[in-house]
């Protein structure tokens, strides 16, 4: 197995290494199916503003992250983006193909950039037990708390996680900065109906 160490530097005062693990079964995750997929189920709306807080807030840190990626997409083709790559080096996964669910590889990118440890895990549900997080009510939520949703049946394990980025267009939806958004980092719209759990890191 071949271990590279890829440096990812996100703000002045976080400089965090991300291990690129090989794994033998890329080929056979490269669908979003096979983790359930975490497709956007809204369409890209404007984007919120960056959150506030310095960079030494945890909250703000994984959101101004994730903000400036913005429109990373996954390559069409044989070829695969380095970033969503090293996203998924985050994770239990080990590097894999860009075409493989990246959701939750995302928020651990994010949270790992941020200085704080994620869940090591590509299941977006993964999320409602964060250890290095708490319990937020919806209407206590502010931007970079965690979000996660379900997605085929609430009581299925299939999900969608990404970051609180404020209220949506109508009072029953909620915007979400997330990875694997239409094949992307985006900001888009979310039902209310869909959420399983809000959280906010600790530390």
């Amino acid at each position: 197995m071949t271990v590279q160490t890829k440096q990812v530097s996100v703000f002045p005062e976080f400089s965090v290494h991300s291990t690129l693990k090989s794994s033998v079964s890329a080929l056979a995750l490269a669908s979003a199916g096979a983790l359930g997929g975490c497709a956007a189920t809204g369409a890209d709306v404007t984007p919120s503003l960056r959150a506030d807080g310095d960079a030494h807030d945890v909250r703000s840190a994984m959101y101004n992250t994730l903000y400036d990626q913005r429109g990373l997409t996954e390559v069409k083709g044989r070829g695969h983006d380095p970033t969503i790559v090293a996203m998924h080096a985050t994770t239990s996964l080990g590097a894999q193909a860009d075409e493989v669910a990246w959701c939750s590889s995302a928020v651990n990118w994010a949270a790992e950039s941020a200085g704080t440890d994620g869940t090591d895990s590509p299941a977006a549900r993964s999320w409602l037990n964060w250890e290095n997080s708490r319990d937020v009510a919806l209407d206590e939520a502010l931007p970079g708390d965690v979000i996660v949703f379900w997605r085929g049946s609430r009581a299925g394990w299939q999900g969608h996680v990404g970051l609180y980025a404020g209220p949506g267009d109508t009072p029953d939806t909620v915007r979400v900065l997330g990875g694997n958004q239409d094949d992307s980092v985006s900001i888009a719209s979310y039902s209310k109906a869909r959420i399983l759990g809000v959280r906010r890191a600790i530390h």
